[in-house]
């Protein structure tokens, strides 16, 4: 998995390209702490160059949410593709994550 951190005044987005595994949950991991102590209030999670998605990467995904929720931070995904929003529907996860169209809405917290 490539990762590309894009820090704006409000959010931080989170590009993630290729497949997320297992393997990838350190550097994944690695960027949620950096945004973390750099004040990010608002994690944005890119899934639109994501090709594919496994059950470890799912439950990194739920975990940082948690602990955004804790935090009383934001966090949620943005442009999943067909299959990742697939895999992410069969496990429940877009009901416990907010799942965004565009970076607009993403930013501000409106739902499509």
């Amino acid at each position: 998995m490539q990762l590309e951190s894009k820090v704006n005044s409000t959010y931080t987005l989170l590009q993630l390209k290729g497949a997320f595994t297992f393997a990838d949950r350190t550097t994944f991991k690695d960027a949620i702490d950096k945004a973390s102590q750099a004040g990010c209030a608002r994690l944005i999670v890119d899934l639109h160059e994501v090709t594919f998605l496994d059950s470890a990467a799912m439950g990194v995904l739920v975990v940082t949410h948690k602990r955004f929720v804790q935090e009383q931070r934001k966090f949620c995904l943005l442009k999943p593709t067909e299959q990742t929003l697939k895999l992410l529907t069969f496990a429940g996860i877009q009901k416990i994550i907010t799942v965004y169209l565009s970076e607009q809405e993403a930013s501000i917290g409106n739902a499509a």
